[in-house]
């Protein structure tokens, strides 16, 4: 940038700099950050994954209990399936004959 100054004939030429410095511990704050923030998500993400399967697995595992109770004299699962997912309804009736 040209500036005259005063009383003399020929411009100055004025030059500005910025230190870096601020800009570097922005960058570092928001490497800080995202770093925090993507662990957070990852931990988040797997508890929400393992509920969800926990979830879903439940109609299994009460299958499973029921066979465990099955024995030769009490041929019958004792799981009604009615209240199971439409998906395990057939495989809940298979075992109860």
């Amino acid at each position: 940038m040209l500036a005259h100054a005063g009383a003399l004939p020929l411009p100055v030429q004025v030059m500005v700099y910025q230190v870096a410095a601020s800009r570097m511990a922005l960058l570092r704050a928001y490497r800080w950050k995202l770093v925090m923030a993507t662990c957070f998500g990852v931990l988040a993400a797997g508890m929400l994954g393992y509920a969800a399967l926990r979830a879903g697995m439940a109609p299994l595992h009460r299958i499973a209990a029921g066979t465990r109770a099955v024995t030769f004299t009490s041929g019958a699962l004792p799981v009604d399936p009615s209240l199971l997912p439409a998906e395990l309804h057939e495989v809940a009736l298979a075992l109860q004959h």
